[in-house]
């Protein structure tokens, strides 16, 4: 995602799976990363194993610890192994990003 004309100090994200059942394409392990220049990333939130959103349009959001107020213009999401059925597909219906958008 990129923030056009603004920036945002991030402080929680959430994400909501889509109609799969428990077990399926849902994200499993991942990392969420932020950037002002869209080439050097920062990792905000690391994910490992999370069963939160392992259902049909379940939803979790999760803290982010930016202890340092970071500004950043872009945000993404990497899976960072298999999701539930043991594929690296990427399948949600929503994410949002919550902060000072400054």
């Amino acid at each position: 995602f990129e923030l056009k004309k603004h920036q945002i100090i991030p402080t929680y994200y959430s994400i909501k799976t889509n109609v799969n059942a428990q077990n399926s394409v849902h994200p499993r392990s991942w990392v969420i990363e932020a950037s002002n220049d869209n080439s050097n990333w920062d990792i905000i939130d690391e994910q490992n194993d999370c069963s939160y959103l392992n259902g049909s349009y379940f939803s979790h959001s999760f803290p982010i610890k930016n202890t340092k107020q970071t500004e950043y213009k872009f945000i993404r999401m990497k899976l960072t192994g298999p999701n539930w059925s043991n594929t690296n597909n990427l399948y949600i219906s929503k994410f949002e990003i919550f902060g000072t958008l400054i």
